[in-house]
């Protein structure tokens, strides 16, 4: 009798450790797979994470892009129609594109510093030397032309001239395309007063 107890205690026993086995086995596959789940969603966190980084740093870098244009260009461009041969004004520029310095971009960088921007002005009435290279960028020419507004003594006219902004964001170490958006601006010089203002024509991204 006392071999037949110890042989069904040692049956007890085995199945025990078997069921403790299987339990534990069950849980660390539940955990690898909690793991797995959860470094999944922390990836596509991290990416989404980008994503709205890049929008934003896009879009402040956009913004300081057309402030500079405001401050430095705008000004100059009416001064030359007031000081200079009206026909000189007309010619096409023949370095078209104003690099933003990285020294007005640095409230973007500092804010996202993985950030790579590149933020230029280009003068759509560019001279023939650039044609190719305004091809590869997609960048369409604009002639520059004389708008005229109302009649008789409240007729007034403008020199217009087309401008667009281009900025590009990536963010260093991440694979996924950056982030672009173009706007066209419209430059109106009066022609009597030669003040200069700027109007918003297009935001593509």
């Amino acid at each position: 009798m006392p071999l037949v107890r110890n042989i069904g205690r040692r049956k007890r026993n085995g199945s025990v450790l078997i069921a403790v086995l299987i339990i534990a086995s069950s849980a660390l596959s539940l955990a690898a797979l909690c793991l797995s789940m959860s470094s999944a969603m922390f990836r596509e966190f991290e990416v989404l994470s980008d994503a709205i980084g890049r929008e934003n740093a896009a879009n402040e870098a956009l913004l300081i892009t057309r402030a500079y244009f405001v401050s430095e260009i705008l000004p100059d461009l009416a001064c030359r129609y007031k000081e200079e041969d009206v026909t000189s004004v007309h010619k096409p520029n023949p370095r078209p594109v104003t690099v933003i310095p990285g020294s007005q971009l640095s409230s973007v960088t500092d804010a996202y510093p993985r950030a790579v921007v590149d933020a230029k002005i280009i003068d759509l009435h560019y001279t023939y030397p650039f044609a190719l290279e305004a091809g590869r960028w997609n960048v369409q020419y604009g002639r520059p032309s004389i708008i005229t507004i109302g009649n008789g003594a409240n007729q007034k006219s403008y020199y217009a001239r087309r401008y667009e902004l281009r900025v590009r964001v990536e963010f260093n170490g991440v694979n996924t395309a950056g982030r672009s958006i173009k706007q066209g601006l419209l430059v109106l010089i009066d022609t009597v007063a030669s003040s200069a203002e700027v109007a918003d024509l297009y935001i593509e991204k």
